[in-house]
């Protein structure tokens, strides 16, 4: 009698052993995996991702991953051949390095492309490198960068917002007349050097410039040298040596508390101001790199691309979640909480900050970041932070300007040859 009972219980435990391994094998296979290569955008795509699962009852969830270095650990996941479901990346190289080595599902004939503004598609298809026009991405958000200004501080001088690059000379010397900084600029972080050259690029330099320069055709010292001249020009108008050694966020706190009258930077910028002073009253206008108002064009590139891997187990519940954030009240979401620009059709952004780009937005008069074009490894950022720094040594513009061309000529064509 006792070997019957032994005999009928060990079936049942293998039965229960057998049901508990099957159940963590499914969790894991149930598990679409999201990498956000912003591990700052993570709370809005948590709320999202939550209100996803709660409407589809899917028996699939969701996990959010983050890294510290962002392009380090995809290229760990690359290397064991398990690239994450869906990934949110930036609309930069790196999106560029995935697309040409054949690591994306092709979207392009997913019903939920045209619900996209088709400008944000031509502007994928330039960043796709050798896969030409084929949709390995959607992109979902968009930055743009201009002028901002404190209102208060151009009411107080009776200054009209420039329109034009004499305009905004102009308006620089009654500040400066005045005592007042025109400009919060901050090299102790370089990437903050960046978005002087990002708004005046597109304006000035022709736009076969990275087609021609990748082609051994043209360089930097031969089309680039009046955007160093107009940077050095502005320089003239900052809190000079403190300005190299600040950081960004002191940049910020002077312009929220009226310290300093204007600031060139992304949308990004317009929360920390908000933080540091909640009755800040600013507006971001297009940089007038320009004496012709009509070319001065709204910087704004793709800050956010949605991708599918090509070898996702899971891409039908993968695209129905890309789907997902692409409706208009989730877009619309994601631009609040964020204070970007939506690429969906018929979703805007109202915050007032942003007034004076919405219009010409609307018109079209759009350049993307021309960063965002150069090969990787190309660090721009330390090379324009070392020209302020030898701007404020008072070595002469001149000089300065024809070595920092020629640096931008010799590390954008080493990183050419790793390609």
């Amino acid at each position: 009698m006792r070997n019957k009972k032994v005999f009928f219980i060990l079936p049942v435990v293998f039965f229960v052993l057998l049901i508990v391994a099957l159940r963590s094998l499914n969790s894991k296979s149930n598990v679409l995996q999201f990498y956000l290569m912003d591990s700052g955008k993570k709370d809005v795509f948590e709320y999202l991702t939550q209100k996803f699962c709660a409407e589809t009852k899917s028996r699939y969830k969701i996990k959010i991953l983050t890294a510290g270095d962002s392009r380090l650990y995809l290229r760990a996941r690359i290397e064991k051949n398990d690239i994450p479901d869906v990934i949110a990346m930036d609309g930069n190289s790196i999106y560029t390095e995935l697309a040409e080595g054949g690591y994306l599902m092709n979207l392009e004939k997913e019903k939920f492309i045209k619900s996209i503004n088709e400008h944000y598609i031509n502007m994928l298809y330039q960043i796709n490198g050798s896969k030409g026009r084929e949709i390995l991405g959607i992109p979902y958000a968009v930055n743009a960068s201009g002028l901002m200004y404190n209102k208060a501080i151009f009411e107080k001088y009776g200054l009209i917002p420039p329109k034009t690059w004499s305009e905004l000379m102009n308006v620089c010397t009654v500040l400066k007349e005045a005592g007042i900084p025109a400009f919060a600029m901050s090299f102790g972080e370089n990437w903050t050097a960046l978005p002087v050259w990002n708004n005046i690029v597109p304006v000035i330099v022709p736009d076969s410039f990275i087609e021609q320069k990748n082609s051994g055709n043209t360089s930097f010292l031969q089309t680039h040298r009046e955007v160093l001249e107009k940077y050095a020009a502005l320089l003239n108008y900052t809190k000079g040596t403190e300005a190299i050694s600040s950081v960004y966020l002191d940049a910020v706190n002077d312009f929220a508390n009226g310290k300093i009258a204007m600031m060139i930077n992304g949308i990004w910028t317009v929360p920390l101001v908000k933080r540091a002073n909640p009755d800040a009253r600013i507006d971001t206008i297009v940089f007038p790199s320009s004496d012709v108002e009509s070319e001065n064009t709204v910087n704004s590139g793709i800050d956010i691309v949605l991708t599918i891997s090509k070898t996702s187990e899971k891409k039908r519940i993968a695209k129905k979640f890309v789907q997902f954030l692409l409706r208009p009240e989730n877009s619309q979401i994601y631009i609040d909480r964020h204070y970007s620009f939506s690429t969906v059709n018929g979703v805007t952004q109202n915050d007032p900050s942003f007034a004076g780009l919405i219009e010409i937005m609307k018109e079209g008069r759009i350049s993307d970041f021309p960063d965002h074009y150069y090969p990787a490894g190309f660090d721009l950022a330390s090379i324009l932070t070392d020209f302020a720094r030898n701007k404020e040594k008072r070595i002469p513009d001149e000089k300065n300007i024809t070595a920092t061309l020629a640096r931008c000529d010799s590390e954008y064509e080493q990183c050419l040859k790793l390609r």
